[in-house]
């Protein structure tokens, strides 16, 4: 088994929103052997600097620097709802993976929009449902 995770290409992810859901994230991101936590972004830099320093990341305030960087492959982001669709939609325009935590959007419009956009532009749209059978 660890020759195939080792034969696996790690996928360089960032996370968006460094409140409670987003560190449970980083956390489990960091412990998975599948993948490279390369970036952290929070509106508020003390949140994201406090983060970043546990975690030897790279953090930021500003998502775009994220969308910009090549280096990363997906984001999931794990911000109010009210701020989903636009991130999500940034992030999908920038070529990366999105997972989004639920409530995907905050309308139904949104969120057909934001499936339509990944699908036309080869993107892998998920929505994590930890609590879904809860």
């Amino acid at each position: 088994m660890c020759h195939l995770i080792n034969a696996l290409k790690k996928i360089n992810v960032a996370v968006i929103g460094c409140g409670v859901w987003g560190r449970n994230h980083i956390r489990v991101f960091s412990d998975m052997q599948t993948v490279n936590l390369k970036c952290i972004s929070d509106i508020y830099e003390e949140s994201a600097a406090k983060i970043g320093e546990k975690y030897d990341l790279d953090y930021c305030t500003d998502p775009q620097i994220i969308f910009d960087r090549n280096d990363i492959d997906a984001v999931t982001i794990c911000t109010p709802t009210v701020t989903h669709a636009y991130l999500a939609e940034r992030a999908i325009n920038s070529g990366k993976h999105v997972l989004v935590e639920k409530p995907m959007t905050n309308t139904v419009d949104e969120a057909k929009k934001l499936i339509k956009l990944s699908k036309s532009k080869g993107i892998t749209l998920a929505v994590g449902l930890i609590e879904r059978f809860n």
